[in-house]
Order: structure tokens, then sequence, then C-alpha cells
């Protein structure tokens, strides 16, 4: 391995690179030449070489791009190891569930403006709940619908928009006609992606 970062002794940033290439499960590959590796490995060479001096900020600029969903899971656990330990994170990204997951904060452009910005979970809190999750005996529940009433099944759970019935009395009829039929009640909000596709339409 051949290794020289500016600023970084050669003792350090050796110790500190075989710790990343551990971290990352490609230590097998420490003699190999960039070009000869895949592209998710690549993405972790690249990354290594950007935090070996242990930065005070990171700036990254779509960092998932290519990765399979193994390889996406340890670059989103490093990047949380990363920030707990004082390093400040700024990345671009169109993964917008990744950016919900990872960050403090977020500002969302639109054609070089500035269309929304703040904490993420200010911005999703301060959006209207947009849609009523529940869960329990599925089949009772949708009989003590409004008829006509739209629906949808998701990982076990009913989700039905807001719009189409009044929350609070389904759950008093449903309570009532069944008692223990419901055992998850639930107002969904709009995730990040949902309000990025909101400011990003309303400002064209």
């Amino acid at each position: 391995m051949t290794l020289q970062v500016e600023g970084v002794s050669k003792r350090f940033g050796l110790r500190t690179a075989v710790h990343w290439l551990e971290r990352f499960e490609i230590s097998d590959f420490a003699a190999r030449r960039l070009g000869d590796l895949s592209k998710g490995n690549q993405q972790k060479v690249q990354f290594i070489v950007a935090v070996l001096h242990q930065p005070e900020l990171l700036i990254l600029d779509e960092p998932f791009t290519g990765l399979d969903p193994l390889n996406t899971e340890l670059f989103l656990a490093v990047f949380r190891e990363i920030a707990a330990s004082g390093t400040t994170i700024l990345f671009s990204s169109h993964r917008l569930d990744h950016v919900e997951a990872l960050c403090d904060a977020v500002a969302i452009l639109n054609q070089s403006r500035l269309v929304a910005e703040g904490r993420v979970d200010e911005l999703i809190a301060a959006a209207p709940p947009q849609a009523l999750r529940l869960g329990g005996n599925l089949d009772a529940i949708v009989q003590g619908l409004p008829a006509g009433c739209p629906y949808s099944v998701h990982r076990g759970l009913l989700q039905i928009p807001l719009s189409a019935v009044r929350a609070h009395e389904l759950l008093r009829q449903l309570l009532a006609d069944g008692g223990g039929e419901v055992t998850h009640y639930e107002w969904v909000r709009p995730s990040l992606q949902d309000i990025f596709l909101e400011k990003v339409g309303a400002s064209r």
C-alpha cells in the first residue's frame, strides 16, 4: 500500500487506513489498483481517503449512488459513527429517504433556489397529516368504513386518506362496534420526499 496525504504522517495514515479498510471489509484489496475494484469498493476507497485526516467538516456529493443495499446500510452506519464522533457531514442527495434517516437539518433547492430549509423533524411535524393508518382485524375495519371509502393495505396495516373519513368519528365507531378489533391507530404525516415534491412542484 502506497499512501501519502498532506498533513498526515505516514504512520498515522497507515494505521487509520487499515482501520477503515477493515471497517469496510476490503482489507484483502489493499494491494489492488483502484481501477480494478468494483464501483462500490472504489467508493469505499475514495471515502477512506476523504476521512483519513479526520476532518471536522466532510462534504460529499451523492455518496449513495451505485451502492447495493448492503453497502448502502454500511455507509449509513459509518456516517452515523463519524457524525457521533464530532464531524459535521454536508452531503447532496436525491435519495430523500437517506436524508430523512441521517440528517438533522436539510435545505431543499430547486433550480438553484432555496424552497425550504430547517430541521428535518420540524419540517415533517409541521406538515399536515395525509392519511390514517389502522391495524387489527382488517376485515372488520374495512366493513366499518363508509361506502366507497378508498384504502390500501401495506405490511399488515390499513391506510385511508384523511380526506375520505372523519378520523375520530371512525375510531369511535370501530371501538364501539368491535372493541378489540383496532390494535393500531396512527396519523401518517408526509415523508421528506412528499415535502420535496410539494415544495418543488409549487415553485414551478
